[in-house]
């Protein structure tokens, strides 16, 4: 699930892999490792606020960080969410 902005390219978001881990977008900064349990129904926050972006699974803060150095409200506006699921 995620952000996209006017340009298209993703702004913020969330996914998880075949490893049965989470994985913020874009990677900017050091991986944080999360584990997600096969059938299990997770919380998931994506905010955003004055450039920064944060991530919340089940209420516990995951990721924070500023997203560039300065916000620019018509280049980072959200032109749409999207959310997906992998069978």
């Amino acid at each position: 699930m995620g952000l996209k902005r006017i340009g298209k390219t993703t702004l913020l978001g969330l996914s998880y892999d075949t490893n049965m881990e989470w994985s913020v977008m874009p990677e900017l900064s050091a991986r944080q490792v999360i584990k997600w349990e096969l059938n299990k129904t997770y919380h998931v926050v994506l905010k955003m606020h004055d450039g920064v972006g944060s991530v919340y699974v089940d209420g516990t803060l995951f990721w924070m960080m500023r997203l560039r150095n300065s916000f620019n409200e018509q280049l980072d506006a959200v032109s749409h969410f999207y959310v997906w699921r992998v069978r």
